[in-house]
């Protein structure tokens, strides 16, 4: 399996780190739907991905796997969500230079946050 559509199908709870065991995922899309926690380490472990979409969760931050996020990423839409407000928990390495940043929509919000 290559693509995770969910997006807008009411998903709810959190996102589970056996994630991870599906390796060749290319896309992953769960936004708009109500899906809590944060994102899981396991992320990192997709190394294939290249689309990664949470916007409209009601994520509140992601463990430092976001950090392993390939380069040749090429949408990582995080935002909006409570993640990215009133120093929410998520890795020192989601800066300008991370490639999950480089790989926002220039439309969204910054990613602000305080670092985990």
């Amino acid at each position: 399996m290559t693509h995770l559509d969910f997006h807008n199908n009411l998903i709810s709870g959190t996102i589970p780190d056996s994630i991870a065991a599906f390796t060749a995922l290319n896309f992953v899309w769960l936004g708009d739907n109500p899906i809590t926690g944060l994102i899981p380490s396991s992320i990192g472990q997709l190394t294939d991905l290249v689309d990664f979409d949470v916007t409209g969760t009601q994520l509140v931050g992601a463990s430092s796997g976001i950090c392993e996020l390939t380069t040749a990423m090429g949408h990582c839409l995080l935002s909006p969500n409570p993640m990215w407000v009133n120093g929410s928990l998520c890795p020192h390495c989601l800066t300008a230079t991370s490639a999950c940043y480089r790989a926002t929509y220039h439309t969204e919000a910054p990613v602000i946050c305080t670092g985990a």
